[in-house]
């Protein structure tokens, strides 16, 4: 049976993918892996099922499938490696109990780690075998990624992909790939304001070392996220949305706070002063300010704003000067 008229059309996989693949097809893939420890086989399932529609089904709709399996077997993995963690651990408590075994006992502590070490060998190998199945399963995962990147049906869906492709790659990506593809969803004005803030919350990965911080084009790179247009994603320019939130001072509130429990205050009324002037939150200005704002709503998000600017010693910017006509 068919979820509606829409995936008759475009065929069964858009169906499974919306509301019951897990339903039908995880408990087949569950199956051989409860009771036959077949990773190889549970992988085969998901791909069937990702692939039931070939190319007739949009990447995206496949997509959701693909990580459907991929999560499956990452946790299958997880469990797999908790068990051999518990077996690895049983066994090096018995092998020490061998050594400290009197000679009348020796003989049972020496079988009961034997036991023990071939019940962690089984376990290894389980892993390794789902370990096998898994790494197969990401990496159509990322395949899978790179063509919703490029073939995605909405700016939305394509720039969750990349930034998903972006977070698995990280660490083998350079600085400047890792900036590109951050950048790229920041200043793409037909993005959802949703993965332009995802996007935006990379930005301090892009400065933060184990040894030291970058906080200075830390502060100036989330200014010139935040300068690149409105995607607050709240009633001025999305409909259904209320009026007090915004995504750009979400980011720049969640930066800030870093940067003052690190003690960089300079640094943050730095970043304070500027984002609030290219948020447009000018000293003087209310939400009479803010066509179609109510005064609650334009406090809300003034109120954290100057919250922070107090505890750095920042202020609102002047407005800037109007313009002779």
């Amino acid at each position: 049976e068919y979820a509606d008229d829409w995936s008759k059309q475009q065929g069964w996989t858009p169906a499974m993918a919306g509301w019951g693949f897990n339903e039908r097809f995880s408990p087949i893939a569950g199956y051989y892996v409860r009771h036959k420890s077949d990773y190889a086989s549970a992988a085969r399932i998901w791909e069937i099922g990702a692939n039931w529609d070939g190319d007739r089904a949009p990447a995206g709709i496949r997509h959701k499938v693909v990580s459907a399996a991929k999560d499956f077997m990452r946790n299958q993995l997880k469990q797999v490696q908790s068990d051999l963690d518990r077996k690895t651990a049983d066994y090096d408590r018995r092998a020490a109990a061998v050594a400290a075994a009197p000679d009348a006992r020796k003989a049972e502590a020496e079988q009961a780690a034997a036991a023990a070490k071939a019940a962690r060998d089984a376990a290894q190998t389980n892993v390794d075998r789902c370990q096998a199945a898994t790494d197969g399963v990401v990496d159509r995962w990322k395949q899978s990624l790179r063509l919703v990147v490029s073939n995605g049906s909405s700016a939305r869906e394509r720039g969750g992909a990349l930034l998903d492709l972006l977070g698995e790659e990280w660490v083998t990506r350079s600085p400047d790939a890792r900036r590109a593809d951050i950048d790229q969803v920041i200043l793409d004005v037909y993005q959802h304001p949703d993965v332009r803030k995802r996007a935006a919350l990379l930005i301090p990965r892009l400065y933060s070392q184990p040894a030291s911080t970058n906080w200075v084009a830390l502060a100036d790179h989330v200014v010139r996220a935040v300068e690149a247009g409105d995607w607050s994603n709240n009633g001025r320019n999305s409909y259904f949305r209320g009026r007090n939130g915004d995504n750009r001072l979400d980011v720049v509130e969640t930066v800030a706070r870093e940067m003052l429990a690190q003690g960089q205050n300079a640094v943050a009324k730095s970043l304070l002063e500027r984002g609030a002037g290219a948020m447009g939150y000018y000293a003087g200005y209310t939400f009479k300010n803010e066509r179609g704002t109510g005064e609650a709503d334009y406090k809300a998000r003034t109120d954290r704003l100057e919250a922070l600017m107090g505890r750095c010693g920042a202020t609102r910017p002047a407005p800037p000067a109007a313009k002779n006509p």
